[in-house]
């Protein structure tokens, strides 16, 4: 099995830009266009190409620890299959992150 993969990084940052034109009235009006530009922008170049993707919840919450996003001897209290169900039921119920990060809703199906 792979290990898990960080996407390509873009180099031109141009969220920051975008989200600062919304100080600039045009026509007396505030361009809230550019505010959905800035974004789509912040996903496609920040988001999407820090986001690892797991194959499984185990390699998940063995990369978690790994790279000190959570605690092993925390963890260790708990079942690792109590955990993963907590995790699914977790997904599940999270609609909101699942319809603006996509990518999590294929966690669902992690054994």
């Amino acid at each position: 099995m792979d290990s898990p993969k960080l996407m390509n990084k873009t180099q031109e940052v141009t969220y920051f830009a975008l989200n600062n034109e919304l100080n600039r009235p045009v026509d007396g009006k505030i361009p809230l266009h550019k505010d959905r530009e800035a974004v789509r922008a912040f996903f496609l170049e920040h988001v999407n190409p820090n986001t690892v993707f797991f194959y499984t919840l185990d390699e998940k919450l063995d990369y978690l620890i790994e790279h000190d996003y959570l605690e092993a001897e925390f963890l260790g209290k708990y079942n690792r299959k109590f955990v993963k169900k907590l995790m699914k039921e977790t997904y599940k119920k999270n609609s909101v992150s699942v319809h603006l990060c996509p990518h999590l809703s294929s966690t669902n199906n992690m054994q």
